[in-house]
């Protein structure tokens, strides 16, 4: 399902280095809905779960096992941080203090330098990434799919249950017939 990812591991196992080119740019189209991103990004994680438990830890797939690692930790952070703030907000425990205001500040501090970075970008683009909610929404979507993913690539493998190619119920459906020419 991530043929680029199985295809890196590959050219590392025959001793190539692969890298990341700095000024190369590849542009498409992004998602137009909730519903398509998360196939797109379900298929890519699913995808990349699978490749890792076929490859294991090793020395070419060290750095790819610390993302998923940091990608789990995140999760509990972010679930972490809404329950204790629920709870002392239904406890009744919640005082203000400005500090609080820190790292949401430096968030979209740091989501605006990204933005900046892009080429082309728009001012569209810097406005969204000032706003934080669009990225806070998009990291619990991230959230999401990540843990969903290894649940399905675990269920296939230990309990041989779950979708067989990764993409009968996780893409969207097909374009519809193109039209007959009007006489």
């Amino acid at each position: 399902m991530v043929e680029d990812f199985e295809l890196t591991y590959r050219l590392r196992e025959l001793g190539w280095e692969t890298k990341i080119a700095a000024t190369v740019r590849a542009y498409t189209d992004g998602m137009t809905n909730l519903r398509s991103l998360w196939a797109q990004r379900m298929k890519w994680q699913t995808g990349t779960v699978e490749d890792l438990m076929q490859f294991g830890l090793n020395k070419r797939t060290r750095f790819d096992w610390w993302q998923q690692t940091q990608g789990l930790l995140v999760i509990v952070m972010r679930l972490g941080w809404v329950a204790l703030a629920t709870a002392a907000v239904v406890l009744g425990m919640w005082h203000w203090n400005p500090l609080f205001a820190i790292p949401p500040v430096l968030f979209v501090a740091n989501e605006v330098k990204q933005a900046r970075r892009i080429p082309l970008v728009q001012r569209g683009d810097i406005v969204v990434a000032a706003l934080m909610i669009p990225n806070e929404l998009f990291g619990y979507m991230r959230a999401g799919w990540f843990p969903a993913s290894w649940s399905i690539v675990l269920a296939r493998k230990f309990l041989g249950h779950g979708i067989q190619d990764g993409c009968d119920r996780l893409t969207h459906s097909p374009p519809p017939p193109p039209r007959s020419p009007a006489c």
